[in-house]
């Protein structure tokens, strides 16, 4: 019997200790962990019209979905995204180990991210942060730079084009193609 209670306790501590790890952080972090469907994922990256050669940057990318589908399609593309809760970011090192995937996954918030090396950018983010990253990309990014983000657009900048692609239970998902 105590062999049982204890594995009740040990495992209360680990559910407890995970719920922390994943819930703390999105108290300040604010940007829920929202995978990106695969469609959508594949659509964005044609519409970026890669050639193969470019560094491309994925700001909050979670699981790394995006950074191992480019590399898939374009395997000399230099990859990076960053990741801030170390609970998604460990779901991205552990796509990244299990698929072999050569990207670069910083555990660090987006606003760090030093993007003047982009040809391509892709985000799924809230609006809230979407204004701020305008203004780091007004600052930093090079002209032509192409920036595609899924659902949400930027505020005073007009996008190249809009699209959508069928997501999650084939409801569609919109994304807005810029250009720097």
């Amino acid at each position: 019997m105590s062999v049982f209670v204890d594995l009740i306790l040990f495992l209360l501590v680990v559910v407890t200790f995970l719920l922390f790890i994943t819930l703390v952080p999105h108290l300040f972090i604010r940007v829920p962990y929202v995978p990106t469907p695969m469609g959508v994922v594949d659509e964005m990256i044609r519409l970026a019209d890669l050639k193969g050669n470019e560094t491309v940057f994925d700001l909050g990318a979670g699981d790394g979905r995006f950074l191992s589908a480019v590399l898939k399609k374009y395997p000399h593309v230099h990859a990076i995204g960053c990741e801030a809760v170390p609970v998604v970011w460990m779901l991205g090192i552990l796509r990244k180990w299990w698929m072999h995937t050569p990207y670069t996954l910083h555990l660090s918030g987006l606003m760090k991210e030093d993007v003047r090396s982009a040809n391509a950018v892709f985000l799924y983010l809230i609006p809230e942060v979407m204004a701020k990253l305008k203004v780091k990309f007004d600052r930093e990014l090079k002209p032509g730079t192409v920036v595609i983000s899924s659902t949400f657009r930027f505020p005073g900048k007009k996008e190249e084009s809009a699209h959508k692609a069928p997501g999650f239970f084939g409801q569609p998902v919109s994304f807005f193609v810029y250009s720097w």
